[in-house]
């Protein structure tokens, strides 16, 4: 009951953020951080009800969630495949190739719905998602090793 009311609170908390920071994806970079921290079998399932909410909130086609998180544990597996995912050049590098891959699954779909590709954001919007990535990640490791 304890794990269902956290991820309820974690999901509740992301997507009040994403509605404030205007579409920022906070949900991805918490997707990572399970990761990160190793709860493979625990992110499984808040990462497929952030997928049906996203898919069912968002005026993107269908797919375009599924495809956006289904990348994040790619990335992240091959990026651990060389590096140790503690070091914070792993952090950097997974947040930088997060938002790259963000980026380029929402400019394909803007593009197949024959979408200015511009409502995608620029690189403010970059920015703003690198850096919600590292900061998620990166506070959210120092607050695990702090309960734990």
């Amino acid at each position: 009951m304890q794990i269902f009311l956290g991820w309820s609170l974690v999901t509740a908390g992301a997507l009040v953020g994403q509605n404030c920071l205007h579409g920022i994806d906070l949900l991805g970079p918490g997707l990572a951080l399970c990761l990160r921290q190793g709860w493979r079998r625990n992110a499984i399932w808040p990462a497929l009800v952030w997928m049906v909410i996203q898919e069912g909130v968002g005026n993107l086609p269908f797919g375009s969630a599924l495809l956006l998180y289904s990348g994040v544990p790619v990335l992240f597996f091959g990026l651990k495949w060389g590096l140790d995912p503690a070091a914070w050049i792993f952090t950097v590098l997974l947040a930088f190739s997060a938002t790259v891959w963000e980026g380029s699954v929402l400019h394909l779909f803007l593009s197949l719905q024959s979408l200015p590709t511009t409502l995608a954001g620029g690189w403010e919007r970059f920015l703003l998602q690198f850096f919600a990535y590292v900061l998620i990640m990166t506070v959210g490791s120092l607050i695990v090793k702090k309960v734990s």
